[in-house]
């Protein structure tokens, strides 16, 4: 065998080799997949807590803009029903509810006359009750989001309106925040309210009596939340 084909020879085992060698490394080994997983597990362990804050940090956004929509169809609904409407919280909780004044003086009306043993009751108190939502008034923030404070400032009328509301109310309104009214002139009871949730961050949610106006804030660490 001349040179040239020794050359020729060495050359072609050495790429057979080389084909070989890729050849069985198409194919990952046990330890291998096992490793890369193990790394998977690893590295989602470590962004889990990072993705849950933000999941947390966007409900609590969902809940700031729900609440601020409800007192928005709320202050629409008195204007158009020309009848105060009442919003209240469970601190602590994720429950809130509106209430039209119409709604509780159509119950009380029923039961006034219910214990007078009459099935009757005035056209106008049915019709006021059925354009005034009744049943449909109980909603909930999103899972995580509670309300951690309400501050409301009460004039002279709020505080009138306040009694006849707790009045029908009865204990029922033990278990819930100073009420937020909402008026037939378009104006309102001036208020605070301050959502949590699970982590710690909060946001303000303000109502400007004057004008009906709802403010969302922006999130923030509470005094013992995470930043």
């Amino acid at each position: 065998m001349g040179p040239k084909n020794a050359i020729a020879s060495s050359r072609d085992r050495a790429g057979f080799l080389r084909r070989r060698a890729v050849h069985f490394r198409s194919a990952f080994s046990l330890l291998e997949v096992l490793l890369v997983l193990s790394l998977l597990v690893v590295m989602g362990s470590l962004s889990w807590p990072a993705l849950q804050r933000s999941f947390a940090n966007q409900r609590l956004q969902a809940g700031a803009d729900t609440l601020q929509i409800c007192w928005a169809r709320a202050r629409l609904n008195a204007i158009k029903n020309q009848t105060p409407y009442l919003f209240q919280c469970v601190l602590g909780e994720n429950r809130y509810r509106l209430i039209p004044y119409e709604s509780l003086a159509a119950g009380t009306a029923w039961a006034s006359f219910a214990a007078e043993g009459t099935s009757a009751i005035p056209t106008s108190t049915l019709r006021s009750a059925e354009q005034s939502g009744v049943g449909a008034s109980d909603f909930q923030l999103p899972e995580g989001v509670v309300f951690a404070d309400c501050q409301t400032e009460w004039d002279t009328r709020t505080t009138s309106i306040v009694v006849e509301f707790q009045n029908l109310l009865g204990s029922d309104g033990l278990l819930w925040s100073d009420p937020i009214l909402f008026y037939p002139d378009g104006t309102a009871t001036t208020a605070v309210i301050v959502l949590e949730n699970q982590w710690g961050r909060q946001i303000d949610v303000q109502l400007r009596g004057l004008t009906g106006t709802v403010t969302v804030g922006r999130p923030r660490a509470s005094s013992g939340g995470d930043l």
